[in-house]
């Protein structure tokens, strides 16, 4: 909400037009009529119109029901996680149709995932190149994609591929390439799922086989991971930092056009155990089991300012701990991030643990885009 005080020369039209809300709404919210003259010097109250982001949520097909349903008014798309490849191609089934049949109750669009993730391992670099140099299990790839996506009802396909060597970047970009070609002959969309990077040529396993600028040109939309500085195997910090977020979209947006990114926010926290042991891994947890840990232990929750996240610390049994999570002050740090940098929108991983929290934080600032 603001206020505004009138100028001379100012008509509703011109106010309406300077804060692009309709006319009408500022009559109505100050009890106007249509031909009221306004007086210099009077007060106006002007209730902003929210602006309309596009959201994405990861789900797992086991996800709840009661947590899908409660989400589905809050998200654009659902991208279903994940379809794995064969060693010829051939994506291996999922148990998909509970979640899709919800679904298609809903103005949610479903995406169909699929990731480098060889089966029953996980990521995995040479599972990538070995899909990436076989022209044979691309070309199954592709058709089998093109046959679920159409079976099932998909809106499109997200593409989450990790861990690709740098020296496979343009092998990947020449995949992606026929993905979306793929889809967009069938008029639907192909979105991507990169990792968080501050510059072009940032080296290393995590970065050198994305190319951001590539995505920009090629995927309708781009979902960028800005999270996991904190992770289970490292040691206890804020899983998703705002100096850091903020880092890696003061390099993405000079990338990828701003109105195609989705920026990454995470549900969950992460429970270390203290002094960190290398070797040893902290436990996942939900906002609200965080929140049920520290008034348990009578924790003071600290903020920190640099990282704009809040932590905790407890013991038990003996053992001290150290609890990382997010709340409404860091949400709406992260989702004020949106309007800054004209961002397209946000992707949750992931929607299998539903907090209110997050989606008050979200409505609080913007409205869903449904399509």
């Amino acid at each position: 909400m603001a206020t505004y005080i009138v100028k001379p020369g100012d008509t509703l039209e011109s106010i309406a037009k300077q804060f692009s809300v309709p006319v009408e709404s500022i009559i109505q919210d100050n009890h106007l009529f249509a031909n009221n003259k306004l007086s210099e010097g009077q007060s106006l109250i002007i209730l902003e119109e929210k602006p309309y982001i596009e959201v994405n949520g990861y789900a797992y097909p086991s996800i709840d029901v009661d947590a899908l349903n409660a989400s589905l008014p809050y998200l654009t798309y659902i991208s279903v996680f994940s379809y794995n490849y064969d060693e010829n191609g051939y994506l291996l089934t999922i148990n998909d149709k509970k979640v899709l049949d919800i679904v298609s109750k809903s103005e949610v669009k479903p995406l169909l995932t699929i990731t480098n993730i060889k089966p029953g391992d996980n990521f995995s670099s040479q599972w990538a190149h070995m899909l990436f140099t076989s022209e044979t299990m691309q070309a199954n790839l592709l058709k089998n994609l093109l046959e679920l996506l159409t079976e099932k009802n998909y809106y499109g396909v997200n593409v989450d591929f990790e861990l690709v060597l740098p020296e496979d970047k343009d092998l990947y970009n020449a995949f992606l390439t026929k993905v979306a070609n793929l889809v967009h002959e069938h008029n639907m969309i192909m979105t991507t799922a990169v990792m968080s990077k501050v510059r072009a040529d940032q080296p290393g396993i995590y970065y050198g086989g994305t190319d951001y600028n590539f995505h920009g040109e090629i995927a309708d939309l781009v979902m960028i991971m800005t999270y996991g500085w904190g992770y289970s195997s490292g040691e206890p910090t804020a899983i998703a930092p705002v100096n850091e977020v903020k880092r890696v979209l003061d390099y993405a947006v000079t990338a990828i056009p701003p109105e195609k990114i989705l920026m990454g926010i995470p549900t969950y926290g992460y429970d270390w155990e203290i002094p960190y042991i290398k070797g040893t891994n902290a436990k996942s947890l939900s906002f609200a089991e965080a929140g049920e840990l520290a008034k348990k232990y009578n924790s003071v929750i600290n903020y920190d300012a640099k990282f704009e996240v809040p932590y905790f610390n407890y013991t038990a049994g003996g053992q001290s701990h150290q609890v990382w999570f997010e709340d409404v002050r860091s949400l709406d740090a992260k989702l004020k991030l949106v309007s800054e940098y004209n961002l397209g929108g946000i992707s949750y991983w992931n929607l299998d643990r539903f907090f209110t929290t997050v989606w008050k934080a979200q409505e609080k600032y913007y409205n869903v885009k449904k399509i």
